[in-house]
């Protein structure tokens, strides 16, 4: 007997996409907001913009890419990346706690992007 596979994409697939692209829109949001129109200091140093372009941005272009080509692993990632700046920017006071919502959707949407890929094999 055949066993019935959906055509389209799952509802688990659809979860991911849009975690995924709202994490990685949030990310770019924030990193805007932190170097160009900080509300908490002045201008900001150009080893400050590298530092959060490569920790705070880059993960949110690997998590759009890694939902256009599917790879979970690329999720994973991201995640990773921005982990350590993401953790630092949580735990202070300000509109930038609200960035471990960023780290929380990354890993939620590589989880249900390996979950999917899992079901599909």
């Amino acid at each position: 007997m055949r066993q019935f596979k959906p055509k389209g994409r799952s509802i688990i697939h659809k979860v991911a996409l849009i975690s995924g692209l709202f994490a990685a829109a949030l990310a770019v949001y924030y990193w805007v907001r932190m170097v160009f129109t900080n509300p908490y200091n002045g201008p900001v140093r150009s080893d400050v913009v590298f530092n959060t372009f490569v920790m705070v941005l880059l993960p949110a272009c690997l998590a759009m890419a890694s939902i256009l080509i599917k790879k979970p692993l690329l999720m994973y990632g991201a995640f990773l990346l921005a982990l350590p700046t993401g953790f630092y920017m949580a735990l202070t006071p300000g509109i930038f706690k609200w960035y471990g919502v960023v780290l929380v959707l990354y890993l939620a949407s590589a989880i249900l992007m390996t979950l999917d890929s899992k079901a599909r094999a």
